[in-house]
């Protein structure tokens, strides 16, 4: 089946309806793979401008560690659409947001040339947070903890945080529904390669799991993406200075086989469109 690649066919247009972002599910291994750089760092700052005709947010991380890719820095910075300038703003759904200060696990594609750096959308941010024992470990961009890599890449996780993304093309359910208080796991094989059956969730609460179930550390989680890593292991990483343009790729781009900044979808590549503004309400203004 032929893969296309989508890019700004998921905006959030704020005039008319608001439409969910819709993105393609990515296991940990997708993320590994489809990654141009794996980094970890700290957030120094996060500042918008309006460039051109659209508003970006620049995100500048410190102290990097670099798992894939070739850069040899110790700040890089990163280019998103969206963000709050002035009396006006511009919200990209499913791009994730970040802190001063927080320390994340970024998987970056195409820096510079997409309206959202990171494979997956919000997929491809993780951060890094103390649990107990004041451990390190990681939750997902939202904050949901992260408590065991599965096998094929799948992350079982909470289910505390929803965000405004849709994602299509997983596991059925994998995570811990805080609201429904169920365990949800994806059905995995015995060792003559059978099915096991499905977990009743009517027999695991999330008490039970919150005392048998430890939070995935940050050192554990690192060691499992290095064993996943593939591709281009050694492709040049690019940081986007304060004010620079984001060079989307055009239609005529696509069709040549250049590689827009986004997920393989199947779907027929469509250009970028103009994004409609609004003033801020007053109440955060």
């Amino acid at each position: 089946m032929k893969r296309i690649l989508i890019m700004a066919a998921f905006l959030l247009l704020f005039a008319g309806k608001a439409v969910a972002t819709t993105v393609i599910y990515q296991s940990m291994d997708d993320l590994s793979q489809n990654a141009d750089g794996i980094i970890v760092g700290t957030v120094k700052e996060v500042k918008s401008a309006k460039v051109e005709d659209d508003i970006n947010t620049y995100v500048t991380l410190r102290g990097i560690k670099v798992l894939k890719g070739i850069y040899d820095r110790n700040e890089i910075s990163l280019a998103m659409e969206g963000g709050f300038v002035e009396q006006e703003g511009l919200e990209i759904e499913g791009s994730p947001e970040f802190k001063k200060g927080e320390r994340v696990i970024v998987f970056v594609e195409n820096n510079g040339s997409t309206i959202v750096p990171f494979v997956g959308f919000d997929q491809g941010v993780f951060k890094v947070v103390k649990g107990k024992q004041n451990r390190e470990i990681v939750t997902d961009s939202l904050g949901n903890r992260i408590f065991r890599i599965q096998k094929g890449g799948h992350l079982m996780k909470e289910k505390r945080f929803s965000g405004k993304t849709r994602v299509v093309g997983g596991p059925d359910s994998i995570g811990i529904n805080r609201q429904k208080r169920e365990l949800q796991v994806e059905p995995g094989q015995t060792d003559d390669s059978s099915p096991t059956p499905p977990v009743s969730s009517s027999k695991i609460s999330t008490d039970e799991i919150s005392e048998t179930t430890e939070e995935i550390t940050l050192n554990l989680f690192l060691e499992d993406v290095e064993t996943r890593i593939r591709g281009d292991v050694n492709k040049p990483l690019n940081s986007v200075s304060f004010g620079q343009p984001i060079k989307r790729v055009t239609k005529d781009q696509v069709m040549r086989g250049e590689k827009p900044g986004s997920n393989n979808v199947d779907t027929q590549p469509v250009e970028p469109k103009p994004i409609p503004r609004r003033p801020l309400p007053p109440d955060i203004r």
